[in-house]
């Protein structure tokens, strides 16, 4: 009977019985561009109030866009 009712009540329960306690390690990715330059910064997120105004700086990428590539 529980296989009857599960794909029912499980999406909108499962939510809720979920303990998982704090903190929660996320990886976020920011892109800015600018006409000659790419940047790419990943912020770890952990769910923690301390991080939450300025998340942690994980990596950083700048990639020069005016950079020409040769032929062979």
């Amino acid at each position: 009977m529980r296989w009857l009712l599960e794909p029912f009540f499980y999406p909108l329960l499962s939510e809720v019985f979920d303990w998982d306690p704090p903190p929660f390690f996320k990886s976020f990715l920011r892109l800015e561009a600018t006409g000659s330059k790419l940047t790419i910064t990943c912020y770890g997120v952990t769910g923690c109030a301390e991080d939450e105004e300025s998340p942690p700086v994980e990596d950083r990428v700048e990639i020069d866009l005016d950079r020409q590539i040769s032929g062979s």
